[in-house]
């Protein structure tokens, strides 16, 4: 597939271009770096990855910068300019955020990227870095370059204008303020065009004086892209009131409109075409006139040449390359990546964009393309071939063969979820596939070739075998063959519809408990109460408290029920060296009946998962792999014991490993001697022993040591969920339904969000065309909190301080803003956590709400009518 960019070349003005433009200067430092294998070029938040065009040549990798060391990947408060010193990581700077805008710079041969983390880059064509412009507070929105200058809009409320003509940096020129956050630009060296991320409006300001000179008004629903045509002297605007509108650059003056009847997101306009993007499709309106359209459906982003339309199909997961007077696919390739965010040409490589990634890919469109004499019969090949096209081809369009995994596509989805290039092996496999008649036949030798290909790239500590002979183990299989090969959203949804089958009586089961003792009161409930009775519906009442079950008691009673089992003070589960995680707690045979909690904590986790509820339990990658029947490996001990995990791989890459005088005998947390073997403190590790003395502490740790903690805790998971139910998913996928996801992203918060009673004006979808300040108030208090209080937020609102698999779409119903009537600035906000719905005052700052919200959060939850 396509590379991204990040490939190494030495350049003698290397040093020269990277330069830094701003004030504050750490001084980061990347950690050591790691080769592997991978078909991408791509730049991530883990540091850069870098490969040559050619296939199979090495990558190199360097991990995230640690922040209590100063390194590479600090961050500064809200509110501040990111600060990066270009010459501390040369090549190894990447984007910490989504990528909002990109554009190619020709003269200069370079590619301009902005993201949310408040910084603007350049890259040579070869991926690396060549400038970095800060200065920044908030997310930069969208870029765009007239000339020697650059312009930016950030949701810092300013416009920043820098001149790049300087060989090896920039400088920033000039400052706009703005009245909101600024979401499109358009320029033309003299004026400057500007679209809000919360207004209609179109506001065009003099450069030079930095003076508002028109208001262009006539949307009804914010402005969503702007494109200046100095030609025609005409800016075209869309917007997600359905429009396009034409505006007479000299006079102010809209002199067209095309109704488009749905949300338009980009309008692109070179003659003869204006191309379009909308919501689930992009159209191309060849004859304005008459404006009969071609669609495009599932696209949902592009760039066009000439008559060639190049787009992502989000739907197949592929790039598409369409003849646009003909609607005809002519090639087509797979994308790793789920959502591509913009698109952009330059000569024959294309570029584009995914979350904080940029890609690269070769496409010479003349190859494409071939114009010759063909006959009828040869043409109906071809549109059977295609098959997404019901116009008539152009009379002397021909396409050259689709690729193999587009000719066996349904072949293709089956193992795309696969950590191998599946289209690549197809491709390589193509002959082989056709002579096969059956799509079990197909399935069959693609399934051997991808065996075959993971074990050639299997490392030999991946063959260090770790098996437990008294773990739980079913033959049942619930599941068809090709339902393993689905996607998680489906095969998650087939996950719950087998549950739905173990419920069979509509009787709710109710409980009643004690928040001062919560794990008491649910462990003696969920002891006398059968496998079939916690698998009805269940209703949560706290002792002393008024409030009926909605949904909100229950996710405050699991929340609460998350934070008191895993409470040290409980003894039952210990934190991970990093923080990340809990793993049952050798120490807990302490407590006389702790095998009766562990085996109560399995019975809630299964209770969780059967209700959909979520746990704030982040336990360790192992525990999740046991509770669903999936190996764990070597590498796992990673997760439980990091530094024996990097002790132990040291170990390894020694020679004359006996003369670290070890034995098969270690010491416990008792300072007992345990014998890994049969008299082990008799047997020394030697090179030729070394993996059974790893395999043996490897299988100590993670597992054998807390032996009948897990074996009880997934006694109590299996009682309400068997084992077999969880053999379409695995421990990654069942971690994130049961713990759902702790980052939160506010501009997505903020999409999926709606209010009621602020103006008559509100819409529906939660786009007010004239937002009250308490609702700017909020957003921007809510940019301001630290993560954690984000969380404190979402749970005093939702119940919940984590959310779904799914993110914001998940959360049903939707985040809630509502006007308090009859309310001062004395008052507190309230919540509804049964229908996530946060009840605000009309606070006349963002102060003022800032305070009291934490208020509210600090005052504690507890339920009343």
């Amino acid at each position: 597939m396509g590379n991204a960019l990040g490939s190494p070349n030495d350049r003698d003005d290397l040093d020269e271009d990277l330069e830094l433009f701003s004030t504050r200067q750490p001084s980061p430092s990347p950690k050591n770096q790691k080769e592997r294998s991978s078909d991408l070029k791509i730049i991530d938040s883990k540091g850069i990855k870098i490969q040559e065009a050619t296939k199979g040549k090495k990558i190199t990798t360097s991990k995230v910068f640690d922040k209590k060391l100063g390194k590479f990947n600090t961050r500064t408060k809200k509110g501040h300019a990111t600060q990066y010193k270009i010459s501390d990581f040369k090549r190894h700077f990447s984007h910490k955020k989504k990528i909002t805008a990109m554009e190619i710079d020709e003269k200069r041969k370079v590619i301009w990227t902005a993201a949310r983390d408040k910084v603007i880059a350049a890259w040579h064509m070869n991926g690396e870095i060549a400038k970095l412009l800060q200065g920044h507070t908030d997310v930069v929105a969208c870029i765009t370059r007239v000339g020697d200058m650059l312009y930016s809009g950030s949701h810092d409320k300013t416009i920043r204008i820098w001149d790049i003509s300087e060989k090896g940096g920039a400088t920033t020129i000039d400052v706009i303020p703005t009245k909101e956050w600024v979401a499109s630009l358009a320029s033309d060296g003299t004026l400057l065009y500007v679209g809000y991320d919360t207004t209609n409006d179109i506001d065009v300001y003099n450069i030079s004086t930095k003076k508002k000179v028109v208001l262009l008004k006539g949307h009804t629903r914010r402005v969503t892209h702007l494109q200046l045509d100095v030609d025609e002297g005409m800016l075209y605007s869309s917007s997600i009131d359905g429009t396009i509108r034409y505006w007479n650059v000299e006079g102010g003056i809209c002199s067209r409109i095309l109704n488009l009847n749905s949300q338009v997101f980009r309008v692109l306009s070179s003659e003869p075409y204006m191309v379009c993007a909308l919501m689930n499709e992009v159209r191309v309106i060849e004859d304005v006139e008459e404006q009969q359209p071609l669609q495009f459906m599932n696209l949902v982003s592009y760039c066009f040449i000439d008559d060639v339309l190049i787009g992502f199909n989000r739907s197949n997961q592929q790039i598409e390359v369409w003849h646009m007077p003909s609607q005809v696919l002519l090639y087509t390739f797979p994308s790793k990546v789920l959502h591509v965010t913009s698109m952009s040409m330059h000569d024959s490589q294309l570029f584009y964009t995914s979350g904080h990634l940029v890609f690269e890919k070769t496409l010479v469109l003349n190859d494409l393309i071939s114009y010759r004499d063909v006959t009828e019969t040869e043409l109906t090949d071809v549109t059977c071939t295609t098959a997404l096209s019901s116009s008539i081809p152009h009379p002397n369009l021909v396409c050259p063969p689709q690729p193999a995994y587009r000719e066996f596509h349904s072949l293709f989805k089956y193992f795309s979820h696969s950590n191998i290039d599946v289209a690549d092996l197809m491709e390589r496999e193509a002959s082989s596939i056709r002579a096969l008649t059956t799509f079990e036949e197909r399935a069959a030798l693609l399934s051997s070739c991808i065996r075959d290909a993971l074990n050639d790239q299997q490392h030999p500590l991946d063959t260090i075998p770790l098996s437990f002979d008294d773990l739980p183990t079913t033959n049942e299989s619930l599941y068809r063959a090709e339902d393993y090969l689905l996607d998680f959203d489906t095969r998650t949804e087939l996950f719950y519809k087998k549950l739905q089958e173990l419920s069979s009586s509509i009787e709710p089961t109710i409980l009643i408990v004690r928040r001062s003792e919560i794990v008491f009161d649910t462990l003696k409930h969920f002891s006398n109460l059968s496998a079939d009775d916690l698998r009805k519906q269940m209703y949560i009442f706290f002792a002393g408290e008024e409030g009926l079950d909605m949904g909100g008691v229950t996710k405050a009673f699991y929340s609460l029920l998350s934070q008191q089992i895993l409470n040290p003070n409980h003894g039952l589960f210990y934190m991970i060296d990093d923080k990340t995680a809990f793993h049952p707690s050798r120490m807990s045979t302490q407590q006389e009946d702790h095998l009766h909690y562990f085996y109560f904590v399995g019975k809630l986790i299964g209770k969780a998962l059967f209700d959909m509820q979520l746990l704030q339990t982040p336990f360790t990658k192992v525990l999740f792999k046991l509770m669903v029947g999936e190996p764990i490996s070597f590498h796992d001990l990673q997760f439980v014991e990091p530094c024996v995990y990097d002790t132990l791989i040291n170990l390894l890459k020694m020679h004359d490993v006996a003369a670290c005088d070890l034995s098969f005998s270690i010491s416990n947390a008792f300072g007992e001697v345990v014998s890994l073997i049969d008299d082990g403190s008799s047997v020394t590790v030697t090179d030729e022993n070394k993996y059974e003395f790893v395999r043996l502490y490897a299988s100590y740790l993670m597992y054998s040591i807390v032996r009948p903690q897990i074996l009880h805790l997934l006694k109590g998971v299996h009682s309400i969920i068997p084992l077999s139910y969880f053999s379409i998913l695995n421990g990654d996928e069942v971690k994130l339904l049961l713990c759902g996801s702790s980052s939160i992203d506010v501009h997505e918060w903020r999409e999926n969000s709606i209010y009621e009673g602020f103006s008559d004006s509100m819409s529906l979808d939660g786009h007010d065309e004239s937002f009250m300040p308490t609702i700017e108030f909020f957003w921007q208090v809510m940019h301001d909190f630290s993560v954690d209080l984000r969380l404190k937020v979402l749970e005093f609102v939702t119940g919940s301080a984590c959310l779904p698999h799914g993110g914001w779409t998940a959360v049903y119903p939707r985040f809630t803003i509502v006007q308090l009537y009859n309310a001062s600035n004395d008052h507190l906000p309230r919540a509804q956590t049964c229908i996530n719905r946060l009840e605000l005052p009309l606070y006349d700052s963002a102060s003022t709400l800032s305070k009291k919200l934490l208020q509210a959060i600090s005052l504690g939850s507890t339920f009343s009518l």
